[in-house]
This record gives C-alpha cells, structure tokens and sequence, in this order.
C-alpha cells in the first residue's frame, strides 16, 4: 500500500496547522514514514519528465504529474497555440493522456476544437481554401479531439474556485491528466480579500493551484499576459518578455514549478513571419525536468496551412506520419536517437511547407 505523500509546504497548509496547534514532538517527520515513502517510490515510480515529443525542446522541458507550469508572450506570439499543439501532440502519442480546457478567450467551443482539429490533420477547415479537409476528415478528427479534449464553460465557471472545482470533476469522470487556464486573468477576484494586495492574492491562488496539481498528479499550465512596456525604449524591437513581466511580479517565478516564453521576434516587421522562439526561464526540477534554455532560446516555426508546428531537428512537425511511425517503431521520434539502421527506412513526410502558398517566408528547417 502507498504511503501517504508528505505535501509540498503553503500558506494554506501553515494555516491549517495554525487551526490544530501540534504538540512539538508532532511536528517531527517520522523517519520510518519518510523511508516507506522513498522505499514504494524507488518501486514503482518514475521521478523523471514525460517527453513532448518535440525533440527541439526535450532537454529544456518536459510533462511532470504535480506542477504548474506558467507560459507568457505578447498577444499574437502564439503562446496558446503551442501549448494547445504540445497537449495535442502528447494524446496523439500517448492516448491515455486527456486534458481539460479553461479558454474564455478561444471561444465558442467549435473555434477551440476546430483549431485542434485542423492541427490534427494537418489542413485547413476554411472553406476558401484550396487545402480544405473533407467533412469525413473533419468529422472523425472532431470525434477524436472531443474523446481527448473536455471543455470548461467560462460563463458557468468565473472564479479559480468554481474552476478548480471543474477541473476535480473532470479528472473525476474523464480522467484528464493535465489542464490549460488561458488566460489567467479571466477569472474574477477580489483584491480586498488580501488586504488590496495583488501580490498576496497571487500567493494564495497559486498554492490553491498547486495543491490541485500534487493532489491530483495533474500537468497544469497557466498562460499569463505580460506587463509594462513591450518595446526596447531605446531600439523600439520588441522585448522578449520574462518571468517577472507578468502582473504580480516576482510571485509567479516564486510559486510555479517552470516558467516558459513563446515569442515571436519578427511579428512587427514582418507579420507573417512565422518564426518563433521558445525560452525556459525557470525549471524548478532540472535533474527530472529539464534546464534553462540557452539567452538565445530555441528556434523554430509555425506552418499556417497546416496549423503545425516545425521542429528543425525532425524537420516536420511532431504530428507528422513520419514521426508518429518512428515512435511506434522505435520508442522515439528523435533522428538523433534512431538506430542507424532504421533512418531513412520510412516515407517522407507527408507536409507540405507554406512556402508554397506563401511564397516570401523563407525555406523552413529541414525542408
């Protein structure tokens, strides 16, 4: 039988141990406790990140059960986008994984689900265009989508305790593993409940976020809008956004286990650039999860046709055949990690890259 999990230390937890004073000796950990804890652990779990699937990504961040990853990038820089397609990416490879979605700002639920669809397929739902998927395409991917994906109604739900609440019930009936709350600020609060202070609301939220997430061993994400000035004073270039550039400051790199960056660095001069660049600002387990990104971040792209995005090292999408195929095979997507015998062995990619519809971009990497 597993012993019970000691839990991670918050406001809510010291306070609760204000309400039942201990006797001193009570406040000590029992050393047999912690030993068969360690003991059923060293059995029968696994410490370490589960993959993305992105190879370009993998050794700066991974899926952890019991964290909460927060993600910020200026509005247009495709922050929900890439971790909507990161979740997706994890049930196309692991269909165990389902996930619960609280994302006012992507509805009504056809516009959220038709995103996911068309990343699924990899074409368009738009019927002006020529790369349209048929119906049956779009029906069955639908299906599938909806089986993996449960959404959370914003106009039911408008508090982070009605939302946690949701997600329980959804990790009740549907088993998801994981949940996305984008953005962070559409849920209603009370600055007058803390003492008008921002940073002391923040606090309390994100313990009561990080005790669903251990309790409940759920990979959380946060997508969090930046603050302050978004250009270089100085150059006028957009500044890549940081840990301590969303409202509440230093309270967000404090609390969540891993803060991400997506940004798009050529957005103003040219907007249909689709180059992006992934950072990992903070990874609170760098043994099990990952490191800090290098201070130039990692590079890839977005294809608009498709609605996927390109890793430079498979050199198509993670949600392309040929990766899918050299997972099943072999365990891995990742060239790098294929026995040699084995590259090479399986038909090219089925993509096609937006060059062709749009002809200015530059050649993607790998193509």
């Amino acid at each position: 039988m597993q012993p019970k999990d000691f839990q991670r230390f918050t406001t809510e937890a010291s306070q609760s141990a204000k309400k039942k004073p201990a006797q001193p000796a009570e406040a000590l950990l029992g050393a047999a406790d912690v030993l068969a804890q360690m003991e059923y652990s060293w059995f029968n779990d696994d410490p370490n990140g589960l993959p993305t699937h992105f190879p370009c990504i993998a050794p700066y961040w991974s899926w952890l059960p019991g964290e909460v990853t927060a993600v910020t990038g200026w509005p247009g820089s495709g922050k929900s986008e890439f971790m909507l397609q990161l979740m997706l990416i994890k049930s196309v490879y692991e269909p165990a994984w389902k996930w619960a979605l609280y994302v006012p700002e992507n509805m009504p639920a056809k516009s959220v689900i038709t995103k996911l669809v068309q990343s699924y397929v990899g074409q368009t739902a738009n019927p002006k265009s020529s790369f349209r998927m048929s119906f049956a395409q779009y029906q069955e991917a639908a299906k599938w989508v909806l089986a993996h994906f449960v959404l959370i109604n914003p106009r039911k739900v408008t508090s982070l305790a009605e939302l946690l609440a949701a997600l329980k019930q959804a990790v009740a009936d549907h088993k998801v593993k994981g949940g996305l709350i984008d953005p962070w600020n559409a849920l209603a609060s009370n600055l007058k409940d803390y003492g008008g202070r921002e940073d002391e609301m923040l606090r309390h939220q994100l313990n009561d976020v990080l005790d669903f997430a251990e309790d409940f061993e759920q990979c959380v994400v946060i997508c969090a809008h930046p603050a302050g000035q978004a250009r270089d004073q100085g150059t006028g270039a957009l500044k890549v956004p940081d840990q301590y550039s969303i409202s509440g400051g230093r309270m967000w790199p404090n609390k969540v286990d891993n803060f991400l960056v997506v940004h798009r660095p050529n957005a103003d001069s040219d907007p249909r650039d689709q180059t992006v660049d992934f950072y990992a600002r903070k990874i609170k387990q760098e043994s099990l999860v990952g490191m800090k990104t290098p201070a130039e971040g990692v590079r890839f792209n977005f294809d608009r046709v498709l609605g996927r995005y390109l890793d430079p090292i498979l050199g198509h999408a993670p949600l392309d055949v040929k990766a899918r195929q050299h997972f099943e095979k072999y365990g891995t997507n990742n060239p790098k990690d294929l026995p040699p015998a084995a590259r090479g062995t399986l038909p090219a990619s089925t993509e096609f890259s937006d060059a062709a519809f749009f002809p200015h971009n530059p050649t993607l990497p790998g193509r």
